[in-house]
Protein backbone atom coordinates (compact mmCIF):
# COMPACT_ATOMS: atom_id res chain seq x y z
CA UNK A 1 0.00 0.00 0.00
CA UNK A 2 2.88 2.37 0.86
CA UNK A 3 4.65 1.61 -2.38
CA UNK A 4 1.04 2.63 -4.70
CA UNK A 5 1.29 6.06 -2.55
CA UNK A 6 4.63 6.65 -3.39
CA UNK A 7 3.89 6.25 -6.92
CA UNK A 8 0.88 8.19 -6.93
CA UNK A 9 2.84 11.14 -5.19
CA UNK A 10 5.72 10.39 -7.85
CA UNK A 11 3.21 11.19 -10.72
CA UNK A 12 1.83 14.18 -8.71
CA UNK A 13 5.14 15.86 -8.75
CA UNK A 14 5.58 15.00 -12.23
CA UNK A 15 2.29 16.24 -13.54
CA UNK A 16 3.07 19.62 -11.11
CA UNK A 17 6.37 19.93 -12.66
CA UNK A 18 5.32 19.40 -16.38
CA UNK A 19 2.05 22.34 -15.52
CA UNK A 20 5.02 24.66 -14.13
CA UNK A 21 7.68 24.34 -17.16
CA UNK A 22 4.66 24.48 -19.73
CA UNK A 23 3.37 27.61 -17.91
CA UNK A 24 6.84 28.84 -18.27
CA UNK A 25 7.49 27.57 -21.46
CA UNK A 26 4.27 29.34 -22.77
CA UNK A 27 5.76 32.41 -21.58
CA UNK A 28 8.77 32.17 -23.57
CA UNK A 29 6.58 31.78 -26.37
CA UNK A 30 4.60 34.69 -26.00
CA UNK A 31 7.59 37.01 -25.24
CA UNK A 32 9.15 35.99 -29.19
CA UNK A 33 5.72 36.52 -30.46
CA UNK A 34 5.93 39.82 -29.09
CA UNK A 35 9.55 40.97 -30.08
CA UNK A 36 8.88 39.35 -33.71
CA UNK A 37 9.49 43.03 -35.12
CA UNK A 38 12.44 43.59 -33.16
CA UNK A 39 15.30 44.21 -35.25
CA UNK A 40 18.27 41.58 -34.13
CA UNK A 41 16.05 39.52 -31.49
CA UNK A 42 17.08 35.95 -31.27
CA UNK A 43 14.07 33.88 -30.46
CA UNK A 44 14.56 31.99 -27.32
CA UNK A 45 13.00 28.58 -26.06
CA UNK A 46 12.67 26.12 -23.07
CA UNK A 47 13.31 22.13 -23.95
CA UNK A 48 10.35 20.94 -21.98
CA UNK A 49 11.31 17.29 -22.01
CA UNK A 50 15.04 17.81 -20.69
CA UNK A 51 13.94 20.51 -17.91
CA UNK A 52 11.10 17.77 -16.79
CA UNK A 53 13.67 14.93 -16.98
CA UNK A 54 16.21 17.20 -14.65
CA UNK A 55 13.81 18.22 -12.58
CA UNK A 56 12.68 14.67 -11.78
CA UNK A 57 16.07 13.43 -11.31
CA UNK A 58 17.08 16.20 -8.90
CA UNK A 59 13.63 15.26 -6.80
CA UNK A 60 15.37 11.87 -6.72
CA UNK A 61 18.82 12.89 -5.41
CA UNK A 62 16.79 15.20 -2.98
CA UNK A 63 15.45 12.08 -1.15
CA UNK A 64 17.62 12.49 2.00
CA UNK A 65 17.16 13.84 5.11
CA UNK A 66 15.46 17.68 4.80
CA UNK A 67 16.32 20.64 7.07
CA UNK A 68 13.76 22.42 9.59
CA UNK A 69 13.88 26.05 10.15
CA UNK A 70 14.10 26.63 13.88
CA UNK A 71 13.92 30.03 14.01
CA UNK A 72 11.66 32.52 11.67
CA UNK A 73 15.00 34.52 10.28
CA UNK A 74 16.66 31.30 9.05
CA UNK A 75 17.15 30.56 5.77
CA UNK A 76 14.49 27.82 5.07
CA UNK A 77 15.69 24.11 3.87
CA UNK A 78 12.20 22.80 2.37
CA UNK A 79 12.78 22.44 -1.78
CA UNK A 80 11.04 25.03 -3.32
CA UNK A 81 8.14 24.18 -5.40
CA UNK A 82 9.46 25.96 -8.53
CA UNK A 83 11.38 24.31 -11.09
CA UNK A 84 14.88 26.00 -12.71
CA UNK A 85 14.69 26.33 -16.17
CA UNK A 86 17.34 26.93 -18.94
CA UNK A 87 16.14 29.71 -21.38
CA UNK A 88 18.54 29.29 -24.58
CA UNK A 89 18.31 30.45 -27.95
CA UNK A 90 16.57 28.58 -30.40
CA UNK A 91 17.70 27.72 -33.57
CA UNK A 92 15.89 29.54 -36.29
CA UNK A 93 17.01 31.90 -39.56
CA UNK A 94 16.94 35.52 -39.93
CA UNK A 95 14.49 36.49 -41.62
CA UNK A 96 15.77 39.84 -42.70
CA UNK A 97 14.90 41.71 -39.31
CA UNK A 98 15.77 38.84 -36.96
CA UNK A 99 15.23 35.53 -36.13
CA UNK A 100 11.88 34.94 -34.76
CA UNK A 101 9.98 32.55 -37.40
CA UNK A 102 6.07 33.22 -36.61
CA UNK A 103 5.15 29.92 -38.03
CA UNK A 104 7.48 28.02 -36.03
CA UNK A 105 6.62 30.04 -33.08
CA UNK A 106 2.69 29.52 -33.49
CA UNK A 107 3.61 25.75 -34.10
CA UNK A 108 5.48 25.51 -30.04
CA UNK A 109 2.17 28.00 -28.88
CA UNK A 110 -0.06 24.83 -29.70
CA UNK A 111 2.10 22.23 -29.02
CA UNK A 112 2.93 23.64 -25.58
CA UNK A 113 -0.88 24.65 -24.80
CA UNK A 114 -1.18 20.71 -25.48
CA UNK A 115 1.18 19.69 -23.01
CA UNK A 116 -0.06 22.11 -20.71
CA UNK A 117 -4.36 20.77 -21.38
CA UNK A 118 -3.36 16.83 -20.90
CA UNK A 119 -0.79 17.80 -17.71
CA UNK A 120 -4.20 19.69 -16.14
CA UNK A 121 -6.68 17.13 -17.20
CA UNK A 122 -4.34 14.51 -15.77
CA UNK A 123 -4.20 16.12 -12.40
CA UNK A 124 -7.89 17.18 -12.32
CA UNK A 125 -8.72 13.01 -12.62
CA UNK A 126 -5.99 12.20 -10.03
CA UNK A 127 -8.01 14.51 -7.79
CA UNK A 128 -11.39 13.05 -8.49
CA UNK A 129 -10.14 9.62 -7.72
CA UNK A 130 -8.45 10.52 -4.68
CA UNK A 131 -12.20 12.21 -3.70
CA UNK A 132 -14.03 9.02 -4.67
CA UNK A 133 -11.86 6.72 -2.27
CA UNK A 134 -11.89 9.00 0.38
CA UNK A 135 -15.99 9.32 -0.50
CA UNK A 136 -16.56 5.59 -0.77
CA UNK A 137 -14.05 4.86 2.00
CA UNK A 138 -16.41 5.24 4.68
CA UNK A 139 -18.96 2.80 3.92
Amino acid sequence: MIQNASVFNQSFQALEKAIDISRKRQGVIASNLSNLDTPGYKSREIDFQATLKKAMASDENMAGPTMTRTHAGHLGGEKQGGVDVEIHEAPSSFDGLNWVGVDSELKKLMENKLVYQTAVEAMKRKITIIKETIRDGGR
